[in-house]
């Protein structure tokens, strides 16, 4: 790959790993801060949000926590195991708001209270945060990847030579 395309690679993937990293965090900080102490970093709160979308407020501690956790995951050099799992979390948590938002509010036609924004901004909220997520996936340079998906040579052996 050329100097500038890889650049450009490089630019790409910290732009949008940054974003991601910077969203979910905040987002997994400001959620876990209001759900705790009440500190109120929407209109409505995060209450009010999980009871639209029919979750228990405990719920949002297990989904703060995991946003945060994979945020620095994503953004500390090494551990690309871990990255992967953080990746797959964050896809997941985000494929879960998606879903959320949108069989409640669309499907189903739940009103979101006033001042909290349309069903389609929450939907394609959390759409594009998964294209970022995925994005970022694919752009991380090899060594923040796991570098060997196959079983290492000594098993290989191993498991022809026992006939299995």
């Amino acid at each position: 790959m050329s100097t500038l395309a890889t650049r450009v690679k490089r630019v790409a993937y910290w732009a949008t790993t940054g974003y991601v990293a910077l969203a979910m965090f905040i987002g997994g900080l400001s959620e876990v801060l209001d759900a705790s102490m009440g500190i109120e970093f929407s209109s409505i709160g995060i209450a009010t949000v999980v009871a639209v979308l029919g979750y228990p407020l405990y719920f949002v501690y297990i989904t703060g926590i995991a946003k945060m956790l994979g945020a620095i995951a994503i953004i500390v050099p090494h551990f690309p195991r871990l990255k992967e799992w953080a990746y797959a979390g964050l896809t997941i948590n985000m494929t879960g708001a998606l879903l959320s938002w949108l069989i409640v509010t669309v499907i189903q036609n739940v009103a979101i209270p006033e001042g909290y924004g349309s069903a389609v901004f929450h939907v394609l909220n959390a759409l594009h945060l998964i294209v970022l997520i995925i994005v970022s996936w694919l752009l991380r340079p090899k060594r923040r990847m796991l570098a060997n998906l196959s079983p290492p040579e000594s098993l290989r052996t191993r498991t022809n030579r026992s006939g299995g």
